[in-house]
């Protein structure tokens, strides 16, 4: 109900925490399409997931922080999911 509600407003920004935890296939899917309707009409969002196939599906950048610091900001087409996920382990010794 929260996120029905919150996807609703008309901020120009929204902050998603794991907005698909908990939901079944179609909630997914449908949250996912609202997503990338606001995002089409300009409005700015911030998604956090430890759900690295829904970042690479719906983000333009992923930010990786590793104990408190930034180890990587990417754009998603310069990215694989297997090296996102050694950032998430590893921090910046994942670089070398």
């Amino acid at each position: 109900m929260i996120l029905g509600r919150e996807l609703l407003l008309d901020s120009p920004f929204i902050l998603l925490d794991q907005p698909t935890r908990g939901l079944d296939v179609g909630s997914i899917e449908y949250v996912h399409d609202q997503m990338l309707a606001m995002r089409d009409t300009g409005r700015a969002l911030l998604l956090i997931s430890a759900n690295l196939e829904e970042l690479f599906l719906l983000a333009d950048r992923i930010v990786v922080l590793h104990r408190g610091a930034i180890v990587a900001d990417v754009p998603v087409e310069q990215a694989s999911i297997e090296q996102i996920g050694r950032y998430m382990l590893e921090g910046k010794d994942a670089a070398t």
